[in-house]
């Protein structure tokens, strides 16, 4: 069978559209269904249903079970051009907010390379949102977001919690005991929603209607404004050490009000026999050890 055949069919059944499947694949959509009528006719059967006025395509019953063994066919097919190579890659496509990639897996993803080589990873940086669509769509194989959304063909586990503290910039004065949260003035603090428990417990104590200084979306855009008096952010303690670290005008104060744990979900996609794939699993082994390893950090999700 055609390999070009095979990823086009798991294309238009990942999407549900053949114009979703073309632009994927940087093809034209008479190519797509060129190659699915191919793909059929080896088949001896009807792999979508085609009906006049249809957006969205959908699959015969057929074409549903097909998905599976397409999926293992491609496998086989890529690790038999490894073989012929002479070498064994395992190629492996993550996607996380700047918070994590920037400062808690920038060094795990290093030792995971060098203590790994097979391993060839592929690293993007998105917002939540974009992470789900990313890892439903297959075009990632490990996300990680902090905001949730409902996919039904994705698996989402809570891997870890990390503490969250009240950052100030030195260039104020704040009191020697923890600082009350109506001690707060909402126009100089710098707000980025860091997930949603914290953003409920930040509404609860703060009103939303009356607007922060800036708000961000990444979390190195929060030390640009640090040095400013008086600015403060609510933010999780790897972002904080790491603006200490760098000798940014900030100090984490102690705030009178417990802020609740951020908490990080990682997302995969459900696999087609209940087997998680090695290369996942590898990767999920070395990231709980990682985690363990840092103050900070909970682990939720066990190893094995």
């Amino acid at each position: 069978m055609n390999i070009d055949n095979m990823r086009t069919f798991l294309q238009v059944a990942y999407c549900h559209s053949i114009t979703q499947a073309a632009n994927n694949l940087f093809v034209s959509q008479p190519t797509v269904s060129m190659r699915i009528q191919q793909l059929e006719s080896e088949l001896h059967t009807n792999l979508i249903i085609r009906k006049k006025g249809m957006r969205n395509v959908e699959l015969t019953p057929e074409g549903a079970a097909f998905i599976s063994i397409a999926e293992r066919w491609l496998s086989l097919e890529m690790e038999t051009a490894q073989f012929q190579d002479h070498r064994i890659n395992l190629p492996l496509t993550i996607a996380c907010p700047d918070s994590l990639n920037v400062y808690v897996l920038n060094r795990f993803f290093r030792s995971l390379s060098e203590n790994h080589p097979t391993l060839r990873l592929s690293i993007h940086t998105h917002q939540s949102p974009e992470i789900f669509s990313l890892v439903s769509s297959r075009k990632v194989d490990v996300g990680f977001a902090f905001l949730l959304s409902h996919y039904p063909n994705i698996i989402c586990s809570p891997i870890y919690s990390e503490a969250m503290v009240l950052l100030c910039s030195t260039n104020g004065e704040w009191p020697d005991r923890p600082i009350r949260p109506e001690e707060l003035d909402t126009s100089n603090e710098l707000f980025l929603p860091w997930s949603q428990d914290v953003h409920l417990w930040h509404d609860k104590l703060w009103n939303p209607q009356i607007m922060p200084y800036v708000t961000v979306d990444m979390a190195s855009l929060i030390a640009m404004y640090m040095d400013r008096p008086n600015s403060w952010a609510i933010c999780p303690i790897s972002v904080a050490n790491s603006f200490i670290q760098n000798k940014y005008p900030v100090q984490i104060c102690p705030i009178s009000t417990p802020i609740p744990d951020r908490v990080c979900y990682m997302l995969t996609n459900r696999p087609a026999h209940e087997v998680e794939p090695t290369t996942i699993a590898l990767f999920r082994r070395e990231l709980i050890r990682f985690l363990s390893a840092r103050d900070g950090f909970r682990v939720l999700l066990p190893s094995t």
